[in-house]
């Protein structure tokens, strides 16, 4: 059955089609998701449907059959040893170095600087209340100055936004502060990230032009968000080319420490 199929069914129907697809969800290589992996799939299958239907396969009355299937499957997941975050080992200091003086995170092509300013938000933890790495937008963030005169980007807290200037009493967490002196300095990669993002959008992970760019280019990104998939794999994939040790995956940086990382540098 196609996505257009789908699109036509009624509720009730796509209900029972959703009710099988939970309980017979399987990788490309037939092995069952993790949990993580599952629930991040439905989320996905959420915004689709509620953006091409308009309709919520989560919330909707419609679809409690299947949401009670869904959590069923979950536990049944999590009997069978696939209900926790697999992978979370931090990097070790000489793969951390070489990813960092790796050509992959270099901050002079689009691609480069976007995996760079990608590794340094999530090393730093700095995600706006855990969300949804393609729902983040440029304006979640904010450049502020602490009181003792160190720049650094952190989320701008919705509730409390009008008093940016009184936050150092809220601690140091989930702040990404600068090095001075230091080429790969973050709050450096992110303000020049920020200033060659596309203008049209408030996006904040957008793909990369496929023309050549210059430092003289005034715009690196097009007005097209990243796909949530290559965000997901992101740290895989530089894991590979980086040529590391171990296929690190994005919840790796979170596991990094901050006293460790700092050291590395």
């Amino acid at each position: 059955m196609s996505l257009n199929d789908l699109y036509q069914l009624p509720k009730a129907e796509l209900n029972d089609f959703l009710r099988q697809f939970y309980a017979e969800a399987r990788k490309h290589d037939g092995s069952l998701y993790t949990r993580n992996g599952l629930i991040s799939l439905r989320y996905g299958l959420q915004k689709h449907f509620s953006k091409m239907c308009d309709c919520d396969i989560v919330s909707d009355r419609e679809f409690s059959s299947s949401s009670e299937l869904f959590s069923s499957v979950l536990v049944s997941m999590k009997k069978q040893g696939k209900g926790d975050t697999q992978h979370k080992q931090p990097l070790s200091s000489d793969d951390f170095n070489k990813l960092y003086t790796s050509n992959v995170l270099s901050t002079s092509d689009p691609v480069g600087l976007q995996n760079k300013v990608f590794v340094d938000i999530m090393m730093y933890s700095c995600n706006p209340g855990g969300v949804n790495l393609r729902d983040m937008k440029k304006s979640d963030f904010q450049i502020l100055t602490d009181s003792a005169g160190l720049r650094y980007v952190s989320v701008v807290d919705k509730q409390t936004k009008n008093h940016q200037g009184q936050n150092d009493d809220l601690g140091q967490q989930d702040r990404m502060y600068q090095l001075p002196g230091n080429p790969k300095c973050p709050v450096l990669s992110f303000e020049k990230y920020i200033s060659k993002l596309n203008s049209e959008m408030d996006c904040f992970w957008q793909k990369p032009a496929t023309k050549t760019a210059t430092e003289e280019t005034e715009c690196w990104y097009e007005k097209f968000p990243v796909g949530v998939n290559t965000l997901g794999r992101k740290m895989k994939t530089l894991s590979v080319e980086a040529n590391l040790s171990a296929i690190y995956t994005n919840h790796c940086l979170r596991a990094t420490c901050i006293t460790a990382r700092r050291k590395w540098f």
